[in-house]
């Protein structure tokens, strides 16, 4: 069985795992850990054939940062083990990533004592007892996780509905054992309405809570009235406006707040019409995006692995915690897999490269990747065609906003990368923000991230294609503000990225056997020489 996929999802487990146990009771460098594991393990997914031990030293590490260190939670993490060791080697990989997805439902289960987290660990129980594997069964046990978690963030009176599809996506799994060739598509169908139920009770039962979304929805408002809000917003006042404090404002190093608006124009343009036509919460819209994503996967997905797919999505504690939850504004993420999905599309693709770059920063990190692999297929002026393009549409949304203060737009949506703010993050710096070794200077961690990011560029250049879809959360990952929202979608990018469908790991593998005995090497810009994946 490809390990690929297996590989992604232990690194969604272990970012899900942290994110679960930092919600509980934080724990010194245990976010910083598992995030560095999580952008290490997606790496190694894209440029390993077959990253097995990426995977068991993942798992090990996923149970090392396990929520619950007690004698009860040290016990789950040992019978998991146990039961992990009877499956045959072939099958051990998906086994593995299942484990490191639903670990999160028992720790759920010993903080809420929900009936949806009962289920969901008895659920992983009866996997891991069964010593079988199928698609339809992993991404069960990561949507009965999924609402299990939600408890810890949002508890609910009774039974809720989201409860009713966690726990029928429990009592799903041994069918999806016994019959995986005729539960995946209801299995997926289950997954989906899990994912909308979770999300819509997350966003009923907390209102605003980051400035990201009190800022953007002001933004919007301010844009539905014909004002600049480059020019007008003021970021404290916003918070204001959805009862929130000054606190949740992003400071510089001097301690002072900063102010302007620091997201580029489609953050709010896009969101404008309906808080126009009275939205009064703008993550309805983000989950509905992030569902869109995960549908846009599924579809990019061969047959055989659509529903591993599904459940790095749904099984992500960060997208749904970052992007539903909290509200930050998914839309870069879903253009950008866009961009890679349609990738032997030139126009297309670039147009969706070049949106996201005007939704949000993130994606301007992509575009030295994406442009480094189209300069390996398609040499120079294509590079050179396809940065045009991406770069007339990142303006083009802006063109109101240059003609009515150009330095107000510069100064906003340069200023994460221009101003000394203060240093934040899932990353590098986290270890230092946590009190394990010094804070360096902020030059250290960003002259690590610019590094990063030529290297990563130039290793895609010559030839290691899929990590053109991954490889900037590296960077980003090492910068003086490395926020886990920049990160969460990595792997996300990957299973998106696969220019052709996904063949069978037993056609690619003997493929590439047969060309080392020959000591050829396929061309992976010849239609018949793609590699198999995701």
């Amino acid at each position: 069985m490809n390990a690929r996929p297996a590989a992604i999802l232990v690194a969604t487990g272990i970012a899900s795992i942290a994110v679960t146990a930092d919600g509980i009771e934080h724990r010194p460098g245990l976010v910083p850990a598992a995030f560095l594991a999580f952008v290490a393990l997606t790496v190694a997914a894209s440029v390993g054939r077959e990253p097995r031990p990426w995977i068991l030293a993942g798992l090990v590490l996923a149970a090392a940062l396990w929520s619950d260190p007690s004698p009860r939670g040290l016990a789950v993490v040992a019978v998991v083990a146990v039961l992990l060791a009877r499956f045959r080697p072939v099958d051990l990989p998906i086994a593995a990533a299942a484990a490191a997805l639903s670990l999160p439902a028992a720790a759920a289960l010993f903080q809420s004592g929900a009936p949806a987290a009962a289920a969901a660990s008895l659920a992983l129980a009866a996997f891991l007892l069964s010593r079988r594997v199928s698609g339809a069964a992993v991404v069960l046990l990561a949507t009965a996780t999924l609402v299990a978690w939600r408890h810890v963030v949002v508890g609910s009176h009774g039974i809720a509905p989201d409860d009713i599809v966690g726990i029928a996506a429990s009592a799903a799994v041994p069918l999806a054992l016994w019959r995986p060739a005729r539960t995946d598509r209801p299995a997926i169908a289950l997954a989906l309405a899990g994912f909308a139920l979770a999300s819509l009770s997350l966003i009923a039962g907390k209102p605003y809570h980051v400035d990201a979304v009190a800022i953007v929805h002001r933004a919007a408002e301010l844009a539905a009235s014909g004002v600049d809000p480059y020019r007008a917003i003021d970021a404290q006042e916003a918070l204001a406006r959805f009862g929130l404090g000054r606190e949740l404002l992003t400071d510089l190093e001097d301690g002072r707040p900063l102010r302007s608006l620091n997201y580029p124009a489609l953050s709010f343009l896009v969101p404008a019409p309906l808080v126009a036509n009275g939205l009064d919460d703008l993550r309805p819209l983000y989950a509905l995006e992030v569902g869109l994503l995960a549908l846009l996967v599924v579809r990019r997905t061969g047959a055989r692995w659509r529903a591993h797919a599904l459940a790095a999505v749904v099984g992500s504690a960060v997208i749904v915690r970052q992007y539903v939850l909290a509200g930050v504004d998914p839309l870069w993420a879903l253009l950008c897999a866009v961009a890679y999905a349609t990738f032997t599309r030139p126009a297309i693709s670039a147009v969706a490269l070049g949106l996201a770059c005007a939704t949000r920063q993130p994606a301007w990190f992509v575009v030295p990747f994406y442009l480094a692999l189209v300069w390996r297929r398609e040499g120079a002026r294509g590079a050179a065609r396809r940065a045009a393009t991406v770069g007339v549409v990142f303006i083009l949304p802006h063109l109101p906003f240059i003609a009515s203060d150009p330095a107000a737009l510069a100064s906003g949506i340069l200023a994460p990368l221009l101003e000394p703010l203060e240093a934040h993050g899932a990353g590098l710096v986290g270890f230092a923000l946590d009190g394990i070794g010094p804070l360096l200077p902020r030059a250290v961690y960003n002259g690590l991230a610019v590094a990063a990011l030529v290297v990563g560029v130039l290793v895609v250049w010559r030839g290691a294609e899929r990590l053109a879809a991954v490889g900037w959360c590296v960077p980003l990952a090492l910068a003086w503000r490395s926020l886990m929202n920049y990160l969460a979608f990595a792997p996300v990018m990957l299973l998106a990225f696969e220019p052709d469908r996904v063949r069978s790991a037993a056609v690619s593998d003997a493929e590439d056997a047969n060309a080392r005995r020959q000591g050829t090497a396929r061309d992976p810009r010849v239609p018949g020489g793609q590699e198999a994946g995701p």
